[in-house]
Formats: structure tokens, C-alpha cells, sequence
């Protein structure tokens, strides 16, 4: 009875994580809930890769490759619900901005969207569209596959990384429950048994394995850094630096598989 309680309890928590994380209906909307699941994020971005990439597939053979680049930035803001989009548009004024302290804080929690983040947030719609434009214009497309799978993988896990090094936040912000989940041991393990086991199936799949590696040695390499930089500016991580952080491994990995198929 116990271990039917537990498997319901772990589909509540999935369900809760996918109804914050995305616009798929779910029917549980507790944030107390997808907070104890987020240790599952690496399944959510699985679920958003396998999505993106069949929807790219059964379109290609019918829509001009510049039109279908420019269609995936408008099905990766549907089916996120452009939450990460506003994550890394506060975040980018927070950088913008050169500030650090409570001067960072105010800024960040500033409703309004400054010009820095409108200036990063068209760098972010340029390069997604022109690496998948050349991603999906290349000989390499049909093989190519995994490695867009797992970019939103490694997108999704790297805010449980950033949660993981960073400290909570000083108030009650929608990223202090993951942030304080992220760091109990047992959904250390957790995660790290998924990622395990999606990586390897990752890398079986793939035809380019080296692709994969790189992926991962860059995601997790950005995930510190933005640590590191969220540490100095601000002093903890919240939800806008985790959206940052979703939104610039994912577009790093576009870039790096747009930039190396042609020679994989």
C-alpha cells in the first residue's frame, strides 16, 4: 500500500512539474508539489525535445526549411509558455544593468523589461532561428535527431544545477521551494540516476557521440558560470536566473550542433 501511495505521489509531483514547466495540461497546479518533483526536470526536457524534434520531422517534408526555423521559435515559446523567455529577459537587465547588491534585486524584480533584455531577447530569437534554419537545411538532419532531444535535456537540467550550487533566495520567490528541494540528498540521487539514464540512452542513439559529450561538458560548464555570476550580482538564484539559464544552454547547444554538422 505504502509503495501505491509513493507511485502516486511521484505522478502528482510529475504532473504538478509539468503544468509550471509547460502549457500541457496536467490537472495538478501545486507549486509545493512540482518544487518535490523537480528532481523529474531532466524528464520534462525529454518530453519538450521529443515533442519539438517530431514536430520538426513531420514537417520538414512540407514546409520551405527557412519557414519551418522560424515556426520552431514559436512552437518552443508555446509549448513553455515562454516562462524561461521571461526568466532570461529579467535576468539579461540584471546583467545590462552592471549592478550588484540590492541595486541588482530591484532590478530584477522590476516589472518592466528594460532595453537590454529586448536587445537579448532578439539575439535569442535570431540564433535559434538561423542555427535551426542551418541545422535543418544540412545532409545531417535525418541523423541529427538525439542531439536535439537532448539539448532540451540538458537545458532542463541545468536549472537543477544552477538550484543545486546556488543559494535560496532571502524571500519568498517562486524559485526558493526548488531551489531548497534541489538540494536534499535523496533528489540528488534521483536526478542523477535519470540523467544517467537518459544520457545513455542519448549516446546509444546518436550517430554522433562526440556531439553528445561536447553537449554535456558545455551545459554544464554554462550552468556554473551562471552560478558563479548569479552568486556575485545577486548573492542567491531564483526563477529568473534558472529561465536564464534554461534559455542560454539551449540556444549554446543550437549554435554548437549548427556550427559542427557539417563536419560530423
Amino acid at each position: 500500500m505504502a509503495s501505491d501511495k509513493d507511485r502516486f505521489r511521484v505522478l502528482r509531483e510529475f504532473r504538478a512539474l509539468l503544468s509550471l514547466t509547460t502549457i500541457l495540461p496536467s490537472g495538478v497546479f501545486s507549486l509545493e508539489e512540482a518544487a518535490r518533483g523537480f528532481y523529474m526536470i531532466n524528464i520534462i526536457g525529454l518530453l519538450e525535445g521529443v515533442m519539438i524534434t517530431l514536430i520538426l520531422y513531420m514537417l520538414k517534408a512540407y514546409v520551405p526549411d527557412l519557414l519551418l526555423s522560424s515556426l520552431y521559435v514559436m512552437f518552443h515559446i508555446m509549448l513553455t509558455g515562454g516562462i524561461h523567455l521571461d526568466g532570461f529577459a529579467d535576468y539579461s537587465d540584471v546583467i545590462g544593468s552592471r549592478a550588484r547588491g540590492l541595486k541588482a534585486i530591484e532590478i530584477l524584480k522590476d516589472p518592466r523589461k528594460g532595453s537590454f533584455a529586448i536587445i537579448m531577447l532578439g539575439i535569442n530569437m535570431f540564433l535559434s532561428q538561423s542555427s535551426m534554419y542551418i541545422i535543418l537545411s544540412s545532409d545531417f538532419f535525418l541523423t541529427i535527431y538525439p542531439e536535439l532531444i537532448f539539448l532540451y535535456v540538458l537545458s532542463a537540467e541545468s536549472m537543477y544545477i544552477v538550484s543545486l550550487l546556488g543559494r535560496e533566495e532571502p524571500y519568498q520567490g517562486l524559485g526558493r521551494l526548488f531551489i531548497s528541494y534541489s538540494k536534499e540528498k535523496i533528489n540528488i540521487f534521483k536526478n542523477l540516476l535519470l540523467m544517467f539514464i537518459i544520457t545513455l540512452s542519448m549516446i546509444f542513439m546518436s550517430a554522433h557521440k562526440m556531439l553528445v559529450l561536447i553537449s554535456i561538458i558545455l551545459s554544464v560548464l554554462i550552468s556554473y558560470i551562471i552560478y558563479i555570476d548569479a552568486d556575485r550580482r545577486l548573492g542567491f538564484v531564483n526563477g529568473d536566473v534558472l529561465g536564464f539559464s534554461y534559455e542560454t544552454v539551449r540556444i549554446s547547444n543550437l549554435v554548437l550542433i549548427s556550427v559542427l554538422c557539417r563536419y560530423i
